[in-house]
């Protein structure tokens, strides 16, 4: 019998629904920004709901020094940082996904979708 492993880039996808929802402005009681939250959450329910995994997993980035930029210097050098409204909202995203007991994996000097890679190869 197989089974269905979902894993997500989570600042790929946090950086997707913060563009694509940025004109709603939506935010708290607190006036803190959350549109880019409440897409990144509505984008794992609607893929739950489609799906229905066995597993669901998310990673995410924590360092600009990678390996790749050991190698290569320039390696996404011309890439903007993160927007302090997006920066904002990575907490609650972080948050939300403990509470709802999804598995966060991050390394020091891999990208997400290095970690993707690797859980997915071993995975199966």
């Amino acid at each position: 019998m197989s089974k269905t492993l979902v894993l997500i880039d989570g600042h790929a996808l946090a950086f997707r629904q913060y563009f694509a929802l940025e004109r709603t402005a939506m935010k708290n009681s607190q006036n803190q920004p959350t549109w880019a939250v409440y897409g990144f959450f509505k984008a794992i329910f609607d893929l739950l709901k489609k799906i229905k995994p066995d597993s669901i997993a998310v990673t995410f980035d924590v360092s600009h020094n990678t390996f790749r930029t050991e190698l290569y210097e320039d390696y996404k050098a011309n890439r903007e940082s993160m927007p302090d409204s997006l920066s904002v909202q990575m907490g609650f995203i972080v948050e939300g996904l403990q509470a709802f007991d999804i598995p966060i994996y991050t390394k020091e000097g891999f990208e997400a979708d290095d970690l993707i890679g690797t859980i997915s190869k071993r995975a199966f």
